[in-house]
C-alpha cells in the first residue's frame, strides 16, 4: 500500500493512521471497518414475544385463579416484567446493533424503555382482570 500523498510505499502489516514518511493522516481502510463490524445476529422473534407477554398472561392467570387480594400478583409483575424487559432488550439491542459497542448501549435503553413497558402493562392486565389493591 502506498501513502496518498507522498506515494512512498508503506510497510508490510502498517497500522498507524498516518505516513511515517510525511506525518499526513491515512484514510481508514475499508478492512479497518469491516473488521470492527460484528456479524449480525438473528432474533427469534416467537420467543421475544413469548417472553415479553408471559408476565401479562401469568399476571392476568394469577388474579383469575384466585389471587386477587394477595401478594402473587404483583412480584409476577414486577418481577416477570422485569425480567421480560431484560431478556427482550438485550435481544434487541444485539439484533440492531453492529458493533460491540452499539450493542451494548442498544441493549441498555433497550431494557429500561421493555422494562417500563412491560411492568406497565402487567399491571394494567392486573387491574383489569379484577385484583383489588389495598394499602392497608
Amino acid at each position: 500500500m502506498k501513502c496518498l500523498h507522498c506515494q512512498k510505499e508503506l510497510p508490510a502489516n502498517y497500522e498507524a493512521g498516518w505516513c511515517p514518511f510525511c506525518g499526513r493522516d491515512l484514510p481508514p481502510s475499508e478492512m479497518d471497518s469491516a473488521q470492527h463490524q460484528l456479524p449480525p445476529v438473528k432474533t427469534n422473534w416467537l420467543v421475544f414475544f413469548s417472553v415479553l407477554l408471559a408476565p401479562i398472561v401469568l399476571t392476568i392467570l394469577a388474579v383469575f385463579l384466585g389471587a386477587k387480594n394477595g401478594n402473587t400478583a404483583p412480584v409476577i409483575t414486577f418481577f416477570g416484567g422485569g425480567t421480560a424487559g431484560i431478556v427482550c432488550g438485550v435481544m434487541l439491542g444485539w439484533q440492531l446493533g453492529k458493533t460491540g459497542p452499539t450493542r451494548v448501549i442498544l441493549g441498555v435503553l433497550f431494557i429500561f424503555i421493555l422494562m417500563v413497558v412491560c411492568i406497565g402493562m402487567s399491571s394494567f392486565g392486573c387491574m383489569a382482570s379484577g385484583f383489588q389493591l389495598n394499602f392497608h
